[in-house]
Parts: C-alpha cells; sequence; structure tokens
C-alpha cells in the first residue's frame, strides 16, 4: 500500500486536508508514471471494489515493494516538502499508525495481553505458538485522540482477532478501559488454521453478565462484512434485546462506511448517520477528509 486516506500515515498525516487531498493525486500520478517504467515490469495497480481510499501495487516480492514505495516517495519529496504543511502532532495527525511497542506498554494491558495468551493457548497445537499470531505481537496502534472519544460510545467493546489484537491493545493502553473482549471470524484461507486445534468460536472475556450493557464491535472495514458477523455472533450469545452498535476503522469502501454506525476515518471519529446524506457515493473517500469532528 503507498497511501491511504483512510488512515493517512507518517508525515502526510500531519498535514491539511486540501494537503492530503492534493498528495494523494500527485501520487496516483507519480505510481503511474513509475510503474510505465521497464523496472516495474512485474508491477502493476491494485484496482478494485472496496479500495476507493487506497493507492497500492503488487509485485513478486516484498522487498521489490518496499523499495517500489521508496521510490515514489523520494519522488513526491523532489516535488514537495510535507514539513512545511505539518499543522497537527501525532495526537491529531489524520492516521493511527502501528507503531508503539508492546513492551513498553502500561503493565494493566500487558496482563491483559497474557491472560487473552494463555486462554488462546486451548486453541492451538502444542509446539505452534511460535507461529501463531496472536503470541507474536511487537507492536500496537499508538495513542491517539479517537481513542478516548470511542471510550464513550458503549460500556464494552469487542475486537476480532488477530489483526484486531493490535488495535485492542492500543485502545486499552491509550484509555485503561478494561471492559474489552474479543472473537475471532473463521476463513477458509486462514494460514493458521493447520496450527489450530479447535476453532475459538465464543467471545472472551465471558460477555453474559454484561448482556445487560451497551456493546460496540470494533474492526477495520473493507466491505463491513467481518463487523456484521461479530454483532450477530454476539447478539446470538446476549439476546436480540441487547445494544449492539458497530464502529469500522479506516472503512476502504463507502459500503462499509454506510453499514456502520461509527466510523474512524483519517483520524477523525464519525456518527455515520449524521452525514451520510451529505456524501456522494463516488466521492465519499475525498469529502470525508474535509468533515473535521
Amino acid at each position: 500500500m503507498i497511501c491511504d486516506l483512510s488512515n493517512v500515515e507518517g508525515q502526510l498525516g500531519r498535514c491539511t486536508s486540501a494537503v492530503i487531498d492534493s498528495v494523494h493525486s500527485t501520487m496516483s500520478e507519480i505510481v503511474d508514471d513509475f510503474l510505465g517504467t521497464e523496472n516495474s515490469s512485474s508491477m502493476g495497480r491494485i484496482i478494485g471494489d472496496g479500495l476507493n481510499t487506497e493507492i497500492a501495487i503488487y509485485g513478486p516480492t516484498k522487498d521489490g515493494l518496499e523499495c517500489a514505495k521508496k521510490t515514489v516517495y523520494g519522488r513526491l519529496g523532489a516535488q514537495m516538502n510535507l514539513d512545511l504543511h505539518a499543522i497537527h502532532d501525532s495526537f491529531e495527525a489524520r492516521g493511527i499508525s502501528k507503531t508503539a511497542s508492546l513492551v513498553s506498554v502500561d503493565e494493566t494491558v500487558l496482563r491483559a495481553y497474557a491472560d487473552l495468551c494463555r486462554f488462546y493457548s486451548q486453541f492451538v497445537q502444542f509446539g505452534a505458538h511460535d507461529d501463531a499470531q496472536i503470541f507474536r505481537q511487537r507492536q500496537i496502534y499508538s495513542n491517539h485522540r479517537v481513542w478516548k472519544e470511542i471510550a464513550g460510545l458503549a460500556t464494552n467493546k469487542l475486537f476480532i482477532l488477530s489483526a484486531g489484537l493490535p488495535i485492542a491493545l492500543g485502545y486499552m493502553n491509550s484509555t485503561l478501559d478494561e471492559r474489552v473482549f474479543y472473537t475471532e471470524i473463521h476463513r477458509q484461507n486462514d494460514a493458521g488454521v493447520l496450527d489450530k486445534l479447535r476453532d475459538f468460536e465464543g467471545v472472551y472475556p465471558d460477555p453474559v453478565p454484561f448482556k445487560k450493557e451497551s456493546w460496540i464491535v470494533i474492526d477495520k472495514a473493507y466491505t463491513g462484512g467481518s463487523i456484521d458477523h461479530a454483532k450477530r455472533h454476539l447478539r446470538s450469545i446476549l439476546g436480540k434485546e441487547a445494544q449492539i452498535s458497530s464502529l469500522a476503522l479506516f472503512p476502504k469502501s463507502f459500503k462499509a462506511f454506510a453499514s456502520a454506525d461509527y466510523a474512524v476515518y483519517a483520524g477523525r471519529l464519525i456518527e455515520v448517520k449524521k452525514i451520510i446524506s451529505e456524501l456522494d457515493p463516488e466521492n465519499w473517500h475525498r469529502q470525508l477528509l474535509y468533515m473535521e469532528a
């Protein structure tokens, strides 16, 4: 991924909305020029549904893609100095980076992570723990204004493993909120399926004692399908009267954004129903950049 408007990374995320919008367009042109060279003949632009926000390329090797990204940013840097347009610090930035070290988090978070690992170990074959992603967390999402805003949306927060784990730990480290729960959605192409003894099919910790309280399901969103699945699963456990809302992190498609109750887009928490009627389904990803919450 070269650039993502839904979660703007690095120094670009500290810039104004207008600069981010302009750079995104410029970067798209730079990528097209780069892909037109002989040295990039094995690479191409990723285009498809659910990729409105992203400029992304494919290629045969990870190293080659990293080199291509550096080349693109180098060419961008030759055209403009992003430092001159930076107005936000990392707390207010238009993106949340996964750069915080797990070893430096609050002790409450480390204990919660250790408890989760002990619980989850019953589902993984002996000797396969070193390969399971859940046991190999090193970096989590950094402190940001949206985490404390999210804390007030519901009493209990449900995250989806395993991609949701560094999000949950980052949220906990910023808020010290311990009302964090986990579930897992199983896919046939799950890379860790061969290491499993059995599937984790419930919610951890047990959510039933809190069924009369408010809940929110939080996950990254391409189409919104995983969040909808997790909501249905949670409701099947808590009962049809359960108060469950949803939050789409960094939604990549208009469908994913529109199907959620809340969204975090470009470092801002948005209540979807309040602004959905103002958005053009073809240009929503740019419009949202200018909707400061």
